[in-house]
């Protein structure tokens, strides 16, 4: 009996999930964004509901430099025009390296920020969360990097100021004892003089 329930139980969560992919339009997929970027970006990123965020990240490495910076207008203005789903998009444009506007700090703010969490929760899939939150911890560990960079810099940036401070005061005693020997080979060339006199 038990087996039945559970047979039947997968049967349906198969069905529907069969079905929920005739009925959902097709988001766009790594594969799909080869075309060229001259295509409505619009159709790409209609809604978050239908959009494969891992996809269009994918998209957005595949583009070119110029193509990313008209993406990335493409979204600001989008966002000045209060689409909703605009904050989202450029949150994944300030956490691709080769856009123009990467700033991982601005992006994990962004993450940070309740509304845009809520807002996160509530319209995107399962796989674009599990997508987000991996983001997420990629940007944390980003920032964690660059942290330590910025503190070895820092450190290194100190030993360095402190080594000149140390040549510098090398280079004043050399110059002392240069100046001493000087004063030293001219007393024994006046000695020397007088011993010939």
């Amino acid at each position: 009996m038990k087996r039945i329930k559970l047979f039947t139980s997968l049967f349906a969560i198969n069905l529907l999930i069969g079905c929920s992919h005739l009925i959902l339009p097709s988001s766009p997929t790594a594969s799909q964004p080869q075309e060229s970027h001259s295509v409505d970006a619009n159709a790409r990123v209609n809604t978050i509901g239908q959009l494969n965020l891992s996809g269009y990240y994918q998209w957005l490495k595949g583009l070119e430099p110029e193509q990313l910076a008209s993406e990335v207008a493409l979204q600001q203005s989008r966002k000045t025009q209060d689409n909703p789903d605009a904050d989202l998009f450029l949150l994944l444009l300030r956490s691709l390296p080769s856009t123009s506007i990467h700033n991982p700090y601005t992006a994990k703010a962004m993450l940070n920020q309740g509304e845009f969490n809520q807002y996160i929760y509530a319209n995107v899939s399962p796989a674009d969360l599990a997508f987000v939150t991996m983001l997420r911890d990629q940007l944390n560990q980003q920032l964690l990097l660059i942290q330590a960079n910025e503190k070895t810099m820092e450190q290194s940036q100190q030993e360095i100021a402190k080594l000149t401070v140390k040549l510098a005061m090398y280079q004043q005693a050399n110059t002392s004892l240069n100046e001493k020997l000087e004063q030293l080979k001219a007393i024994e060339a006046q000695l020397n003089a007088r011993e010939h006199q």
